[in-house]
């Protein structure tokens, strides 16, 4: 572990203690997704806007005890790899999770479906209570996803890819038959 993630953890944990638990969604409360990434946050608001499948995606996770940090890598990844999804710490009632994606260019709709796809995982995790820790969180993918490259601890699920397919098939109103881009790792 580097220096940089027990300093993501604390600051991720400060912020938990300042916030009650419960649903962050509502007028007085910060909300559950915080983008660090103009391009991201782009993304994001084109998804909400121009797709059905997004949208039920962030109001999924508005109604949950997740605080999402969606960001984008420092570091370009490997070739396969476009994004991932980690369970950072659970404090103040709220469970964390971060979502990183790829520093390589991604065509503006590609991006969003991609963030889609990394979304159904984070709803993945709301849908699942137990998951309270990095091995709780690992156990989770085991159980319902299947292996998506040579390391132990890489996942995805098909409900995720379906989940990117369908996003990407909203915004250019067409069946979209490319998995590999949206078959990206967890």
């Amino acid at each position: 572990m580097d220096l940089k993630t027990p300093l993501l953890v604390l600051s991720l944990a400060a912020t938990g203690l300042l916030l009650d638990a419960g649903p962050c969604a509502g007028a007085d409360r910060l909300p559950c997704l915080r983008v660090t990434d103009r391009a991201l946050a782009s993304a994001v608001a084109s998804g909400r806007e121009r797709s059905a499948t997004f949208r039920r995606l962030l109001q999924r996770i508005e109604r949950s005890d997740l605080i999402v940090h969606l960001g984008r890598a420092r570091e370009p990844f490997t070739r396969k790899l476009r994004g991932f999804t980690q369970f950072i710490a659970v404090t103040g009632g709220y469970r964390f999770v971060q979502v990183t994606i790829s520093n390589t260019y991604v065509p503006s709709d590609e991006l969003v479906a991609l963030v889609g796809h990394e979304l159904q995982h984070v709803v993945e995790v709301a849908e699942a209570p137990e998951v309270v820790d990095p091995e709780s969180y690992h156990q989770l993918y085991r159980t319902i996803g299947y292996p998506s490259c040579r390391t132990r601890r890489c996942y995805d699920t098909r409900a995720a890819v379906r989940t990117g397919q369908r996003v990407l098939e909203e915004l250019t109103d067409g069946p979209f038959a490319d998995n590999r881009m949206l078959s990206t790792g967890y």
